[in-house]
């Protein structure tokens, strides 16, 4: 945590978190290139200038937002991966997750999209990073115990697979069934 957050006092940090709400209703609703300081001020009802005293750039907002996006997520594939004690159950509970955070709500996979090249052409993707990191924890821990060679490569590979996916259901339809046939 930064110095300048450690001195915020509970309703400075209460602040901070409606900037990052509003923030992750219009990157959501409406895409990260949509996501600036008036659109943001717009949505949560204040003015531009308590964003700038809380963020130093509209950047450091999105990534908050995102980094707390991603926080859902890992939460959710943890949940995921405890319920299911069987390998081969937690490994397809695992996929099943990681396809549901591309699809509520609707859009999403654009979005994660959207924020993926923003973060990779600034050289901010710890968010993404972060996802990569646990899912393929995740799959490798799942393909490892159900005694699956290489877990850790194949999760990456299914890992990306994945996300190809997402993309591709985007353009074309795709059920889950016929998705995992292919996997």
């Amino acid at each position: 945590m930064s110095k300048r957050l450690q001195r915020l006092t509970p309703n400075h940090l209460e602040k901070r978190q409606q900037i990052i709400d509003a923030a992750i209703r219009v990157f959501t609703r409406d895409g990260v290139s949509s996501c600036s300081a008036r659109a943001i001020a717009r949505e949560g009802d204040f003015n531009n200038g308590l964003i700038h005293y809380y963020f130093e750039s509209v950047d450091q907002i999105i990534d908050a937002a995102a980094e707390q996006m991603a926080q859902g997520i890992m939460e959710e594939i943890r949940a995921v991966t405890e319920r299911h004690a069987e390998p081969v159950e937690q490994f397809w509970a695992v996929i099943e997750q990681h396809l549901a955070a591309f699809e509520n709500p609707k859009g999403r996979t654009l979005m994660w999209l959207d924020y993926l090249v923003l973060s990779v052409r600034g050289e901010r993707n710890r968010a993404i990073a972060h996802i990569d990191d646990v899912i393929i924890d995740a799959l490798s821990q799942a393909l490892a115990a159900a005694g699956v060679p290489l877990p850790r490569v194949r999760a990456r590979v299914i890992c990306s697979y994945v996300l190809g996916a997402a993309v591709r259901r985007e353009i074309k339809p795709q059920t889950r069934k016929s998705l995992r046939e292919e996997i």
